[in-house]
């Protein structure tokens, strides 16, 4: 039996794709997240490991001796910029030492953002991975940063390390620091019944929303079909402005809401680009990979899930 790690276990991706790998095979599957975290996952055990601690991260390894490694710990949060590059290159550098020092090599999946490649210009459709990664923003640095220090792990000690960039993340259970959750919160919050004004700030804004079930079968695709050393777009390929994700999710939320623009946008913080949509060609070539979860099936899962949380807290309360 294979055992497999996964860093940033607790986070939204990662019980997602704990709870993929624990239904479609046989390998043993260990999380670990920083020490405070929620330690309830679909996996077999939990392990607490501050990755910005070389020695934690080693003692891990040793203990777990992996076959493949996740590594999903990461920090979005420009706010704590310290807390941001000591996780994202500091732990990652961490995790590469630590997995070449093991007698046998485990692969590695490294997963970078679309924030890395920047604006999109304006005349080209889709970014494709052969495009230059110029991030406008500190997160996307440190996102494309990493994936440089894989490429770097590879060459310099022969660790299998595989490489890949995810477009923006939406499905049920995510958190509401990211747009479409916040928005959602907001509409679940409006009257059912009387039309009600909805303040949107950066309506133009167009994304490529992919599910993260499409995102984390991707990640074992990678790890099984894919190159290492090459990055890999996980997208859908289709542009979505936050005005229609707005107007879509009021329809599914039953909220009679009239959308209106809200004053001081400028752009979305973690990557600063009005437009960002995946090229997915080369990740479909490799692993036959193809997004199969519509947007309007994401959505209504989120609605789902957070209207009957909603439901639940009420019930308490009353």
């Amino acid at each position: 039996m294979s055992t497999i790690l996964i860093t940033g276990a607790g986070s939204f991706t990662g019980t997602h794709l704990a709870r993929l790998l624990k239904a479609t095979g046989d390998s043993a599957v260990i999380g670990s997240d920083m020490p405070g975290q929620p330690a309830w996952m679909p996996t077999a055990e939990f392990q607490p490991c501050d990755i910005r601690s070389g020695a934690e991260v080693s003692r891990l390894l040793d203990s777990v001796q992996p076959d493949t490694v996740y590594h999903l710990a990461g920090v979005s949060d420009e706010n704590d910029s310290s807390a941001l590059i000591r996780v994202n290159l500091e732990g990652t550098w961490n995790l590469l030492e630590a997995c070449r020092r093991l007698e046998r090599l485990p692969r590695v999946l490294l997963v970078g953002s679309a924030a890395g490649y920047g604006p999109q210009p304006d005349a080209v459709d889709a970014l494709r991975e052969d495009m230059p990664a110029c991030p406008t923003t500190l997160y996307g640095f440190s996102r494309e940063a990493e994936l440089a220090l894989g490429q770097l792990a590879g060459r310099r000690w022969g660790l299998p390390v595989f490489l890949c960039r995810v477009f923006n993340l939406i499905g049920p259970g995510l958190s509401e620091r990211y747009a479409p959750a916040a928005i959602l919160q907001r509409l679940v919050a409006c009257s059912e019944a009387a039309p009600t004004a909805f303040p949107l700030r950066n309506g133009h804004v167009i994304r490529d929303f992919v599910d993260v079930r499409d995102v984390v079968r991707a990640y074992s695709l990678i790890l099984e079909r894919g190159q290492p050393e090459v990055i890999y777009n996980i997208g859908t390929g289709q542009g979505v402005s936050l005005l229609e994700l707005t107007t879509r999710l009021a329809q599914i939320a039953g909220r009679p809401v009239s959308i209106v623009k809200a004053e001081g946008g400028n752009g979305a913080k973690r990557s600063a680009a009005d437009r960002s949509i995946a090229n997915h060609d080369r990740l479909t070539r490799d692993t036959g990979w193809q997004p199969e979860i519509p947007l309007e099936q994401s959505l209504a899962d989120m609605a789902r899930l957070t209207m009957a949380e909603g439901e639940a807290c009420r019930s308490c309360s009353s």
